[in-house]
């Protein structure tokens, strides 16, 4: 058996495992999942509702490990997938780009390349994985600003159901009954909570916990627990973090067309390596099969690969301004 069958055959048998491993982690993850739940119905299973950090306090590490962070980044993204579908995407990627790559760039067939080959194909493979968690990501920051739009407006309703005469919980119920997803449900989630007997501190707590990339929901919460704990006039707190953030979403704005010169610079010079290379493949095909028929080609081609995904997140980072 050649060296280049042996390695074809151990990148297999790894990729086996490691879709065989996803498949134990997620029995494992709803096995707990199923366990904490049980532990909650019978009343085992409450942990303490951590406190709301205020004002100038840093982010605390989580801890838990790699599956707590994941399902921490589940709920700050509304729950789109459970723990088994997340791993079995993670694994599912990468196991499938591995396995194509493999295919389409024929490792057995030239033993000469194989070893370059393999190697841009794990490399390839393991992006690949991450894009699922990328997914995640984006859901989580899409989610975030949704409820950011939309709470300056939930702050001036509660604000006139308190000036109404009502209460804090039953303003939550307005802004839950009024406006649409996904700030209707964290508010509306918060009532029912507290309805069923939860402290209204922990339901604020909860709805802190469930969207940690959401400072201005954080400021919010922390100003109706002082409120509640030192008194004060909370329908003008309200209505001030409401203002702020609206003009917040005025600067936010005004940096964008700022920057939007470089915005507009990082997608051209993204975009121009591919329709140049989809020019030459029409006009020219033979003058790229350097680039995937010869040693040092297939080198510099995973090279500028990398280089070029690093280049575009150093200018989406430099475009990048926190407000």
């Amino acid at each position: 058996m050649s060296p280049v069958a042996i390695v074809i055959m151990l990148l297999v048998f790894g990729a086996a495992v490691l879709f065989v491993q996803g498949l134990y982690w997620a029995y494992e993850i709803f096995r707990g999942e199923k366990s904490s739940e049980l532990s909650r119905r019978i009343g085992g299973g409450q942990a303490a509702a951590p406190r709301v950090e205020l004002l100038g306090e840093r982010e605390r590490p989580g801890s838990g490990g790699v599956a707590a962070q994941l399902q921490d980044m589940l709920l700050q993204a509304g729950e789109p997938w459970d723990m088994q579908g997340l791993v079995l995407r993670i694994v599912g990627s990468g196991v499938a780009t591995a396995l194509a790559l493999a295919w389409i760039a024929g490792v057995a067939q030239d033993p000469s390349t194989a070893p370059v080959k393999l190697a841009g194909i794990l490399i390839f493979a393991a992006l690949a994985a991450g894009l699922p968690l990328l997914q995640l990501k984006r859901k989580i920051r899409e989610r975030t600003d949704q409820i950011t739009e939309k709470l300056p407006e939930a702050l001036d309703l509660m604000a006139r159901s308190l000036r109404a005469g009502h209460g804090v919980s039953e303003a939550m119920r307005m802004v839950s009954t009024e406006l649409p997803p996904p700030i209707s449900a964290e508010f509306g989630r918060v009532y029912e909570e507290h309805n069923l007997g939860v402290d209204f501190r922990e339901a604020l707590q909860h709805m802190v916990e469930r969207n940690k990339a959401n400072f201005d929901l954080r400021i919010f919460v922390s100003s109706v627990l002082l409120q509640r704990e030192t008194g004060g006039n909370l329908i003008e707190i309200l209505e001030q973090i409401a203002g702020t953030i609206r003009e917040r979403f005025v600067f936010y704005g005004k940096v964008r067309t700022l920057t939007a010169e470089s915005r507009i610079s990082a997608i051209i010079l993204g975009t121009i390596p591919f329709f140049v290379g989809l020019a030459i493949a029409v006009l020219r095909p033979s003058y790229l099969l350097p680039l995937y028929t010869d040693t040092a080609g297939q080198i510099v081609s995973v090279t500028g690969a990398l280089w070029f995904c690093l280049g575009i997140f150093v200018l989406y980072e430099l475009t990048k301004i926190e407000v």
